[in-house]
């Protein structure tokens, strides 16, 4: 039901296969008003194309993204309007049963491994545990960077119930804070309040308390559209304290974008923790992906 790492997964991929591919990237666009095709732009809102799609596009300004509801519909019109491509990834597809993808890519959260997990609303799982069988390669996510064999072991045989598929672990690695209006490097304040609206804030969240104070944390649901009563909500509680910052993730700070006059009326900075993954064995999950495609 979300949360498992995809976005920064498609980023991370993206980044790599456009070295020598021409890629483009399809995704619902989740929390738009329309449901149509449209490519997406820097320049786009939240509300005409999502957040993680904008987020992709702010990241990777090179690469073509488009948005459309219907993921097949998406796919053909892709094809008609780039004269060549190579790759389409798709960040949301394993569930759609019309689409005969390629290679599927499962990933599923260390904390909850889908071989341990349910069927939603008992768990989190929004299709069968036996869809893993037509997974190519599953990256277990957001393992702990301590992680021993015998744990790792203990997933794969987990797993392996259902899948006979490699299996992959990856982390996630907190880069530097960015001022986000000026995309500038700084530093972490003394004390800030912590804004989140995605699907598990407790790994940033975590991550921001070993960096500095947190005033307060406004925790709200996956994509949640941030309106003028939540901003001045958190002004209001920066103005009670000697703070002025506002710390979030990447996805919830294009959310904000069009708060950015009103944040800066009342001089508070708006901190983003930028993430990338980091997978164990990297070389063989890149010779284990180039070989699917080359067999595809």
């Amino acid at each position: 039901m979300g949360g498992s790492g995809k976005t920064p997964m498609i980023n991370y991929l993206s980044s790599i296969l456009k070295k020598n591919y021409s890629i483009a990237i399809l995704s619902r666009g989740y929390g738009r008003r329309s449901s149509a095709f449209k490519e997406v732009l820097r320049t786009d809102l939240v509300s005409e194309v999502g957040d993680e799609p904008l987020l992709l596009k702010r990241n990777q300004s090179d690469v073509h993204i488009y948005v459309d509801h219907d993921r097949l519909k998406g796919v053909r019109q892709i094809q008609k309007v780039l004269n060549h491509i190579d790759i389409i990834l798709l960040d949301d597809a394993m569930q759609h049963r019309s689409l005969n993808s390629d290679i599927n890519v499962l990933l599923t959260d260390y904390q909850c491994v889908f071989s341990e997990d349910y069927l939603f609303p008992v768990g989190k799982l929004r299709d069968l545990r036996e869809r893993a069988s037509i997974a190519d390669i599953i990256l277990v996510t957001k393992s702990p960077s301590s992680v021993d064999s015998e744990a790792r072991n203990i997933k794969r045989y987990s797993i392996s119930k259902y899948s006979q598929a490699p299996v992959f672990f990856s982390s996630i690695i907190y880069e530097n804070p960015l001022l986000f209006f000026k995309n500038s490097p700084c530093t972490f304040p003394e004390s800030a309040i912590l804004v989140t609206g995605i699907a598990n804030h407790s790994h940033i969240e975590n991550y921001v308390r070993s960096k500095c104070t947190i005033l307060n944390s406004y925790h709200y649901r996956d994509h949640y559209s941030f309106g003028e009563k939540e901003v001045s909500l958190w002004i209001t509680s920066l103005h009670h304290s000697n703070s002025k910052t506002i710390i979030t993730t990447e996805k919830d700070a294009v959310r904000l974008i069009e708060f950015e006059p009103m944040l800066k009326s009342n001089l508070i900075e708006l901190i983003i923790v930028p993430i990338q993954i980091y997978i164990e064995e990297e070389v063989l999950f890149l010779s284990t992906l180039e070989s699917l495609m080359i067999n595809s």
